[in-house]
């Protein structure tokens, strides 16, 4: 709360311009859940995002990207409602973000379409932070809440039609989903390709 929001990075005891605004973690993890995109390319494009005049040190740079990305802190892994582990993703910025709109515009009256600025770290707090009876909320409830026999039948029955209702459409398996883009923020770029400056 005392310290400000990052719009810099340190990369060789440099301070390096970074954009820092809501949309561009949005457009990185959008990029990333893409499979249509090659490992290399996603990383100049993420490179391209961030950066507004793009580090001769391209490693440093991938990781202070990530490094800002996962808000200062190291990747979190992620957990259903029972608190045990799961690589599914529960929500989608891209198909979700009506749903994430309303949240914001209900809870917090910030329209996310109009606000010109708005900083990462503090919308995925703000995103976080969303009451449970938010729809987003339930709506990611629903898709991480394991099915088990402990559940009577109509549990089980109403839960599995809210994940059929409210699943998320990708194309690659749970895998394929949990090892792109866990690969990607944690390989970094150690055999980058040169950039131009």
């Amino acid at each position: 709360m005392l310290d400000k929001l990052p719009n810099k990075v340190e990369i060789n005891q440099k301070e390096i311009d970074i954009r820092s605004d809501f949309r561009q973690g949005i457009q990185f993890e959008m990029l990333m859940a893409d499979s249509s995109i090659s490992y290399m390319d996603k990383m100049l494009k993420a490179i391209l995002i961030y950066y507004p005049k793009v580090p001769e040190d391209i490693s440093a740079c991938v990781e202070k990207l990530i490094w800002f990305y996962n808000c200062g802190m190291k990747l979190k892994e992620r957990k259903n409602v029972n608190g045990k582990l799961t690589n599914k993703p529960i929500f989608s910025y891209e198909q979700d973000q009506y749903l994430i709109y309303s949240a914001f515009l209900q809870y917090y009256q910030i329209d996310l379409n109009d606000i010109e600025y708005l900083h990462w770290w503090k919308f995925k707090e703000l995103f976080q932070e969303l009451p449970d009876e938010s729809k987003i909320k339930q709506v990611m409830m629903y898709r991480s809440i394991p099915i088990t026999s402990n559940m009577s039948e109509d549990q089980r029955q109403f839960y599995a039609n809210m994940k059929n209702i409210y699943r998320l459409n990708d194309d690659r398996s749970e895998k394929q989903i949990a090892n792109s883009f866990a690969s990607i923020l944690a390989s970094g770029m150690m055999n980058a390709p040169e950039l131009e400056y």
